[in-house]
């Protein structure tokens, strides 16, 4: 399932569930004004911690989901737009809360309809409604700073680190002031499972205890810099290892007060039994360029995983194969390349590669060297600083043909994008993109 219709959906089900329990649970009577602003509050109040209670969860990186969102890398964008959506709801519940006064300015406050909450919860209804609104104003700078990708990772890591417990906040404010007539019906009991679940999440995100079953203590046996500012580092992840799939990816830990970065396995299981992972980590911001001063051999490291499931095996039968990377973004591609050594791919498949530049580069070196291994595998390297930049129309026209293809994708986001694009300026309804996700941030 994809992020807009899972998005889509869960609002739709929210929404249905209030909406039986406001139109005939709730018999609000009053003005029109103050009772669409009532209603307004309401089902924008639910739909925000709703879904942000469903980020929470998928923070916790939960395995089992990983088969119908097609992998951990679509579960964090699912994570990501749900929260960033969940903040577009409470902007909402607030303008609605704001609309109070300019309503009272005109027809009064006598119309206004008043839902009575929980026993249990009226001595706490003064302070809910606080803790609500100067939640909310935190909620929006840490949107807002989290989404701005000039901060670095790890000062962007401290602030995510607070949202969990902003959240605990919130639902606070939401079981207060939630009417105590919602609570008997079946939005009530969907509310209840959700923000139990959400607070559940929480506790196991404050107390670090996310993926701690998947989680091993490895070392690192080898460093080896290469000259386009890439740093090869293998580590042996311990003899509690239960193996990987080729394009899997983990969560490496080499610094505590870092935390956890995600990194594609670029090496293939060994038939051997020995286990070896290998990555290759891109200079691309603070941290990484950082990795080559900082990393010894032994040095322990945590690693999270496998997960991810970016998987070759999973296209169509009929479909031509094509397998598309850039930069960094040839890290599975390399693992899958591995795991085929000496094998005959069942059916044609070409490898396209877009770097800046061929000389000096040492995964050209190394494709070549495996490539000529394999039959039915044709590498083709494609070099922009020579031959201009990658145009996904002219590369997208000369392989369709009327062929069904199977397009594998890892690389940035700009070229993803303008790759989308070319697909639907096209109206190539017969190619299939299979895409890992780069950036979870």
């Amino acid at each position: 399932m994809k992020t807009k219709p899972a998005i889509f959906l869960l609002i739709a089900t929210l929404t249905l569930a209030w909406s039986w329990n406001a139109l005939y649970l709730s018999q609000l009577s009053g003005d029109g004004l103050w009772v669409i602003r009532q209603l307004g509050m309401y089902l924008t109040g639910q739909l925000s911690i709703a879904l942000m209670s469903v980020s929470m969860i998928l923070a916790t990186r939960p395995v089992w989901l990983e088969s119908l969102f097609n992998g951990m890398d679509k579960i964090y964008g699912l994570h990501k737009w749900l929260g960033i959506t969940g903040a577009g709801f409470a902007i909402a519940h607030w303008l609605f809360k704001e609309a109070g006064g300019p309503i009272s300015d005109l027809v009064g406050k006598t119309g206004r309809p008043k839902l009575a909450v929980l026993p249990a919860m009226q001595w706490l209804h003064s302070i809910a409604k606080d803790l609500g609104e100067w939640g909310f104003y935190i909620l929006l700078i840490m949107v807002a700073l989290s989404m701005w990708k000039l901060i670095p990772y790890h000062f962007w890591r401290r602030i995510h680190k607070l949202i969990p417990a902003l959240y605990l906040v919130l639902v606070v404010h939401s079981v207060a002031l939630m009417p105590a007539s919602y609570w008997a019906s079946v939005n009530g009991m969907v509310m209840a499972v959700l923000l139990l679940s959400g607070v559940s999440a929480t506790f196991i995100i404050l107390a670090k205890r996310i993926g701690h079953k998947r989680t091993h203590v490895g070392r690192v046996v080898m460093i080896r810099p290469h000259e386009n500012q890439t740093l090869e580092v293998v580590c042996d992840p311990g003899p509690d290892w239960r193996g990987h799939t080729p394009g899997q990816f983990v969560f490496l830990t080499f610094d505590q007060d870092e935390g956890a970065h995600p990194f594609t396995i670029a090496s293939a299981p060994k038939e051997s039994g020995t286990t070896q992972l290998t990555f290759h980590i891109k200079d691309l911001g603070d941290y990484t360029a950082k990795l080559a001063q900082t990393l010894k051999i032994d040095q322990p490291v945590a690693i999270e995983g496998p997960y991810g499931k970016f998987q070759c095996n999973q296209g169509r039968k009929n479909a031509l194969q094509v397998w598309l990377a850039a930069g960094v973004g040839i890290t599975p591609f390399l693992a899958w390349v591995e795991a085929l050594e000496n094998k005959t791919l069942n059916r044609p498949t070409s490898l396209h590669y877009v770097v800046t530049r061929r000389d000096g580069n040492h995964f050209v070196s190394l494709l070549e060297q495996k490539c000529r291994e394999l039959t039915n595998l044709e590498l083709h390297v494609h070099e922009t600083k020579t031959k201009g930049r990658f145009n996904a129309d002219t590369f997208l026209s000369a392989l369709s043909q009327g062929k069904a293809i199977d397009l594998w994708f890892c690389g940035p986001s700009k070229l993803a994008n303008h790759i989308h694009k070319a697909l639907k300026t096209q109206g190539l309804s017969n190619v299939d993109i299979h895409q890992e996700l780069f950036n979870f941030r």
